[in-house]
């Protein structure tokens, strides 16, 4: 399945929906239901994207990429460029040269080069969880071993308590609990979960594990989620209040 067919099923759904939903029930009906989603392309995140295509997909490379070596993006070169490219994600020299820069860290981790050896790149599984149909799509999933990669690019220092915290702030706990339970659902086996964490900032690349303490913090949070949507689907009301309830010092990791 490709990765638009993926985001664009909202029938199903996936762990960003799971954390909009509870988030903001309001702000998930904004998006997801009255179709008011906007898909951003700021350059860190096309920058991001590129990195991961280079570790996970480096033969899609040339199909979905176009590299820009003009200064600036305007002009008749430019709308020439992009008129003839206009199906691809255009990258400009200095942003091709920091993907490829963040890729080559992990080139000084071979245990994190290991992890992504023997699995599958991208994969998409389907679930359901309380009731309700779920999907994810690993960035990569080794199925024999048991075990999930998440590859993450931070403009963050890469280091232990700083990615705690990262967890705890984009929910990563959740979606690590959501994986491994649909992942298990469509095997029948049980998964570790993993983050490669590549610093922008530092280039360096760090490995960590995501604790049972973690995984159960997310599991509570897929509930929850689960819970709301189930809620205001069956009322019509969009304006259910979350618990802040979780305890950051549920936010364990295991540095590898």
């Amino acid at each position: 399945m490709s990765a638009d067919t993926y985001h664009s099923d909202i029938s199903i759904l996936s762990s960003s929906m799971l954390k909009c939903i509870l988030k903001s029930p309001a702000e998930f009906k904004r998006q997801y239901i009255d179709g008011e989603r906007q898909n951003g392309d700021a350059a860190h995140f096309i920058e991001g994207t590129y990195t991961h295509t280079l570790l996970l997909e480096p033969h899609r490379v040339a199909e979905d990429y176009a590299f820009y070596s003009g200064g600036i993006k305007r002009g008749f070169e430019w709308q020439n460029f992009w008129e003839a490219n206009q199906n691809k994600t255009i990258l400009s020299a200095p942003q091709k040269m920091r993907g490829e820069q963040y890729a080559s860290t992990i080139q000084k981790r071979p245990e994190a080069l290991n992890m992504l050896q023997g699995g599958f790149s991208e994969h998409t599984m389907f679930g359901n969880i309380m009731g309700v149909p779920v999907k994810m799509r690993a960035d990569y999933i080794n199925i024999d071993q048991g075990y999930i990669v998440d590859v993450k690019t931070t403009a963050q220092p890469a280091d232990e308590e700083v990615f705690r915290q990262t967890v705890k702030q984009f929910g990563y706990d959740l979606s690590a609990a959501l994986y491994c339970d649909i992942a298990n659902q469509s095997t029948g086996k049980l998964f570790d979960f993993y983050w490669v964490v590549i610093s922008k900032q530092d280039l360096v690349c760090d490995i960590y594990k995501a604790s049972s303490e973690t995984l159960s913090n997310g599991a509570g949070k897929v509930t929850h989620a689960l819970y709301l949507y189930k809620k205001c689907t069956e009322t019509g009301v969009w304006q259910h209040k979350q618990a802040n309830n979780f305890d950051s010092r549920n936010y364990e990791i295991k540095v590898i």
